[in-house]
């Protein structure tokens, strides 16, 4: 048998998706330097941290590919890679927007995409 050969190309990325990067980039390397950012690997132990989502929601980072109607940007899908929440972001808001009712998108995707409503273990009370 005859092993199979694998070559991946890196992925090209639009010249906006590019500089949306390079702006999260200085983004957190701020914040890294002032203390409003500490990388976790654990969230689930630690917690989340409210002012740092919603320091990500005023920028447009969160619910970057959402319609506008309900807190997005209405943002091609590589851009949701470049800027990353977990929970709300990444798991409720796809959840709510495929099978949510227009009252439950109405009331929970504007405050996810604000960084002011989160779900889950990285929350704090």
């Amino acid at each position: 048998m005859m092993a199979a050969s694998l070559r991946l190309r890196a992925a090209s990325l639009s010249p906006s998706t590019q500089t949306l990067r390079q702006d999260v980039r200085r983004f957190l390397l701020t914040e890294m330097e002032t203390g409003g950012f500490i990388p976790i690997v654990d969230c689930w132990v630690r917690g989340g941290n409210p002012e740092f989502s919603r320091k990500l929601g005023a920028r447009g980072w969160l619910g970057m590919v959402w319609p506008q109607e309900y807190g997005g940007r209405d943002r091609p899908q590589e851009e949701r890679f470049v800027a990353a929440h977990w929970v709300a972001e990444r798991q409720i808001g796809p959840s709510l927007l495929r099978f949510g009712t227009p009252e439950q998108r109405q009331r929970h995707l504007p405050a996810i995409a604000r960084g002011e409503s989160y779900f889950g273990a990285c929350a704090k009370p």
